[in-house]
């Protein structure tokens, strides 16, 4: 998928825009609205206007579909 890059779980920010793929269903997007770090040295995420909530370990790599200004860059 053309524009889709990685990106570490503890780098996200708000704003971003997360791709998560069910196996057999399409893929689908979530918007980051806060990231917060707790002592359990996981990444809580909150999505969607807050109607929604992802937890990753630190290092994990997450797809996020890249900015405009990193694809001009790529140019």
């Amino acid at each position: 998928m053309k524009g889709v890059t990685w990106k570490r779980a503890d780098a996200l920010q708000a704003g971003d825009l997360i791709v998560t793929s069910v196996p057999g269903h399409a893929a689908f997007v979530d918007r980051v609205c806060e990231v917060r770090f707790a002592r359990d040295g996981k990444v809580h995420v909150d999505l969607n206007h807050w109607t929604a909530r992802a937890i990753y370990p630190e290092a994990e790599q997450v797809r996020v579909i890249a900015r405009r200004s990193q694809l001009m860059e790529a140019k």
